[in-house]
């Protein structure tokens, strides 16, 4: 019989977004170190509060979107964790685009890295959706910077948006193609391992009917070797006193 799977294991999926969580982490660990990196060489003028306290939280919060998934959480009923973690992203980058300069900010290229988070888990239309809310969220920083002043800023803003978007959208593409490609290749996976098992389960019935059928077939023989010893005798109890 096949064996069962260790409990507690995680499945493909799981261990997918489990990853992805500590993308996550990743990414915002190491926007916060270039962050520091850039106010120590006074290229941005925000405070040190002010990038520890964006950075941390958003660390933080990928932390926690891994221990909801660690523990099935994040799949409640009515709950669109994919949405909330992708939302809380694009808070964060455009609150520190708002922090480090607003239009000056060279931070508006990390809405690449929540775009194709959206991408790879999914597809291209929430990436293109993402695209939007990041493209909103971009327009909101430098609006609470002061820099949307006339129609100019606006524009070039949107611009550089797009110009985003569309440099990356063939990667985000073939992200996706991947991503389509490693979920059909785990569902054949499952696929054939639930056939193992059935075969599994089926060769153990054939072999536990076998045993039975040789079982009956050992008490027929001796079934038939008592009725010939017993008819042997009462042909002889006949025959003796006849003679």
């Amino acid at each position: 019989m096949a064996e069962a799977p260790a409990p507690g294991a995680a499945s493909p999926s799981r261990r997918f977004e489990l990853a992805v969580q500590v993308n996550r982490a990743l990414v915002f660990a190491l926007a916060t170190v270039v962050a520091a990196a850039f106010r120590a060489a006074q290229l941005v003028s925000s405070s040190w509060l002010q990038i520890f306290a964006i950075g941390g939280t958003a660390t933080l919060s990928a932390v926690g979107g891994w221990l909801l998934v660690r523990r099935g959480w994040h799949r409640w009923p009515g709950l669109p964790f994919d949405a909330v973690w992708i939302l809380l992203d694009i808070f964060f980058i455009s609150a520190t685009v708002y922090v480090t300069g607003g239009a000056s900010s060279p931070w508006f290229p990390w809405y690449l890295a929540t775009i194709s988070g959206a991408a790879l888990v999914r597809g291209q239309l929430a990436a293109f959706l993402t695209f939007i809310a990041c493209t909103g969220g971009y327009l909101l920083a430098l609006d609470a910077a002061g820099e949307l002043v006339g129609g100019r800023p606006a524009l070039r803003a949107l611009a550089l948006m797009v110009s985003l978007y569309a440099a990356a959208f063939f990667f985000l593409r073939g992200a996706v193609q991947l991503q389509s490609r490693r979920r059909e290749v785990s569902a054949m996976r499952d696929e054939g391992g639930r056939k193992v098992e059935e075969l599994t389960r089926l060769t153990g019935v054939l072999e536990e009917r076998t045993r039975e059928l040789g079982e009956a077939n050992l008490r027929l023989r001796e079934s038939g070797r008592l009725k010939s010893q017993f008819l042997a005798n009462v042909s002889h109890e006949l025959r003796t006193p006849l003679n």
